[in-house]
């Protein structure tokens, strides 16, 4: 355990995310300064994607997922990042949504320090964010980072 503990700030919006449903689908949180765990970008709900729940669901990963690949892409490939979703998914003919949380660690351009204190850091932030459900899921390339492997990791097939 690192002692780095997530911020007031962060808490609260890692808590827009987990029970303000539509408005907050997703955050990066990361470690600064090798003291705190903030929230570094928090995604707010695309415009028109307002629409019914069987389209919310429809659209999730077209319409939000890909953003947290694209962010994830453009902004951390060098840097280590908690990421929560509100992940939407269909499974067994019913719609489902879980809070999951991603452990973003690259393998290559990641500082060996950063990643020590990124997994050193993970199950204090994990137990401070109650409600993420399940296991964090460990990513560390972007195929790791793709829709259908956390749908697999987060439905169970």
């Amino acid at each position: 355990m690192s002692g780095i503990a997530a911020s007031d700030e962060a808490f609260n919006q890692f808590q827009t995310i987990k029970n303000d449903k539509g408005k907050s689908l997703w955050g990066v949180f990361q470690i600064q300064e090798e003291k705190t765990v903030e929230c570094t970008y928090l995604q707010e709900q695309p415009e028109g994607y307002e629409g019914g729940k069987d389209e919310t669901f429809k659209n999730f990963e077209e319409e939000v997922y890909a953003g947290v690949v694209a962010y994830a892409t453009e902004n951390l490939s060098a840097s280590c990042a908690y990421i929560v979703v509100d992940f939407k998914f269909e499974a067994g003919g019913r719609q489902q949504a879980k809070l999951v949380l991603i452990s973003w660690c690259p393998e290559s351009k990641a500082k060996v320090k950063a990643k020590m204190l990124h997994g050193s850091t993970l199950n204090a932030f994990k137990d401070k964010c109650d409600g993420i459900q399940g296991k964090p899921i460990q990513a560390a390339t972007f195929g790791e980072l793709s829709y259908e492997t956390v749908f697999e990791a987060v439905s169970g097939i």
